[in-house]
């Protein structure tokens, strides 16, 4: 793990991807409590430190294994790039290693949603929300708990012949421990295919392979066109939030 503070300038506390043990961990508190919110938030410059620390983990020949960014921040920057906040999300995107993903917790009400979202969405990752009276620890020990056992990740699906298209979601993502991956999606000829799953495992390419059958009408799953359109609607939704109705 490594920690990285920002207020008006974004500081490295611990530099460099380091070895989880009891020793780490204490100085790492201790660092923790010597924090004051002072200043104002410089969240491109800590994006970038964040990532530049991520990759170097993997120059030092310690794998291509995903390295999970946690941004805690109101998303709302007041130093550095602040005018365009669409800067900062494309900043984020190019400078993105391959193994990295980036997971935003909002924290407060006066939260930029666009923004944090967005950095979800372009980093391969997911978005939470922690209101004034939530309990933040309560959602990062859960968070920590779900990527402490990747099972799959990079995780591409393929279905030979049947044209598949329209899926939700468009990327599966990472597979964890006590997980199930489910994507919707529609297709163009029906029949007996082969379904190929393919990912990584600490940078090991796996494959499943799976022989399915593909209906046009099965009336023991009339419930899945309606959860597709749910989930194509909820994501036409994320697309008019993060991008606006013109795009």
């Amino acid at each position: 793990f490594a920690l990285i503070t920002f207020s008006t300038e974004s500081r490295r506390l611990i530099d460099k991807l380091t070895p989880c043990s009891k020793e780490a961990r204490e100085d790492a508190l201790a660092k923790i409590e010597k924090i004051e919110a002072t200043g104002g938030t410089n969240l491109n410059g800590a994006i970038q430190d964040a990532y530049e620390v991520a990759k170097s983990g993997v120059e030092e020949g310690k794998g291509a294994r995903p390295c999970y960014v946690i941004l805690l921040s109101d998303g709302l920057p007041t130093v550095g790039e602040t005018i365009d906040v669409r800067q900062i999300a494309k900043n984020a995107k190019d400078s993105r290693a391959a193994n990295v993903r980036m997971f935003p917790f909002g924290v407060g009400n006066d939260v930029n949603t666009w923004l944090l979202d967005t950095l979800a969405e372009e980093n391969k990752g997911q978005r939470e929300y922690v209101k004034p009276k939530e309990d933040m620890e309560i959602k990062v020990s859960n968070f920590a708990t779900k990527i402490a056992s990747p099972v799959l990740a990079d995780v591409k699906m393929k279905i030979d012949g049947a044209e598949i298209h329209d899926l939700q979601p468009q990327g599966a993502g990472d597979v964890f421990a006590g997980t199930q991956l489910s994507i919707m999606g529609r297709f163009d000829k029906p029949g007996k295919h082969q379904l190929l799953l393919e990912g990584n495992v600490n940078g090991e390419k796996r494959v499943y392979e799976y022989s399915i059958e593909l209906t046009e009408k099965d009336t023991g799953k009339a419930y899945i066109p309606r959860m597709w359109a749910v989930r194509r609607v909820g994501y036409l939704m994320d697309q008019i939030n993060m991008k606006g109705f013109n795009q």
